[in-house]
């Protein structure tokens, strides 16, 4: 088994943006985003994908620019959680978050994403809008490798 046919296992998405063609995010054992890695990066399509991309150091940032952290603790994996695991940390959950947990739906030709806002309904925000303006994420793969 060569490289190319290697599962890693990391939160450092700028090892995810060397290493791999297609990643899949978890939060609490439960898959949230299946992407290639350029739609991942340019266009992420679950909160907790964009919340680690927020987290990931930049070259491009000014020194004085805190890397943001994930409000909140992870869930009690002794406990399943009712809903969405990531939604009392989600700064875009909805209702329909908190009863039901989203399947892993198609949102682009390369990408699936669990999540309840892109589905639509209640506050159909577009992931990222809101975040761009307020502080980008890497805007590619390439931008992740050059922050390791």
């Amino acid at each position: 088994m060569g490289i190319r046919d290697s599962i890693w296992i990391t939160h450092d998405l700028g090892v995810v943006a060397g290493l791999a063609e297609r990643v899949i995010v978890m939060y609490a054992g439960m898959i949230v985003e299946e992407s290639d890695v350029d739609s991942l990066f340019e266009h992420p399509r679950h909160p907790y994908t964009l919340a680690l991309l927020g987290a990931l150091p930049r070259v491009d940032r000014r020194r004085d620019d805190r890397l943001k952290s994930i409000p909140g603790a992870p869930p009690n994996l002794l406990v399943e959680p009712r809903g969405c695991p990531f939604a009392p940390r989600c700064e875009y959950v909805i209702d329909h978050c908190l009863v039901e947990r989203p399947p892993l739906m198609p949102v682009s030709p390369t990408q699936r994403s669990a999540c309840w806002v892109l589905a639509g309904g209640e506050g159909n925000y577009e992931l990222g809008i809101r975040n761009e303006e307020e502080e980008p994420h890497a805007k590619s793969a390439k931008d992740a490798k050059s922050a390791k």
